[in-house]
């Protein structure tokens, strides 16, 4: 007994992983990145004076976050979780040694400002996120479901 299989549309879909191959990931990228340029615009808008406004959009091909500044060439990297978080910084700080510093502020367990507005738009920002994957999926030539 014979049987014969016919599959059609190979070819497409090897035109189709292709064309993912080398643009999915920078594509992804690019809706991660205005993903959480609204996200740090969102923060960035809670945050007291202008401390928000150093808050930066990060995305890869695999998600994205918020970057703040820190380091040595910036400055002591305590300032951002000391004003979310609290604590002490300041004169006489000691890394480790509890309210050591000259500047003290209420700690809050969960954050002020980045953690709860991440909280508060999680629903909306996995949306979002599901949506950039398969516009970007239907771009590249699948057909996507749900």
């Amino acid at each position: 007994m014979a049987a014969e299989i016919r599959v059609t549309g190979v070819r497409e879909l090897g035109t189709a992983f292709k064309k993912v191959d080398r643009e999915f990931g920078k594509a992804l990228q690019r809706r991660f990145k205005g993903l959480a340029s609204q996200l740090v615009s969102t923060i960035s808008g809670r945050i007291p004076g202008s401390a928000g406004s150093a808050l930066r959009p990060q995305a890869t091909q695999r998600g994205f976050g918020i970057a703040f500044p820190g380091g040595e060439a910036q400055g002591p990297m305590d300032f951002y979780p000391w004003l979310d978080f609290g604590g002490s910084t300041g004169k006489g700080h000691q890394v480790g040694v509890p309210w050591s510093g000259s500047v003290k502020r209420e700690q809050v367990p969960g954050g002020r400002y980045i953690y709860p507005t991440i909280a508060d738009n999680r629903e909306e920002i996995g949306d979002q996120a599901a949506e950039a994957l398969q516009d970007v999926a239907r771009d590249a030539g699948f057909e996507t479901h749900g």
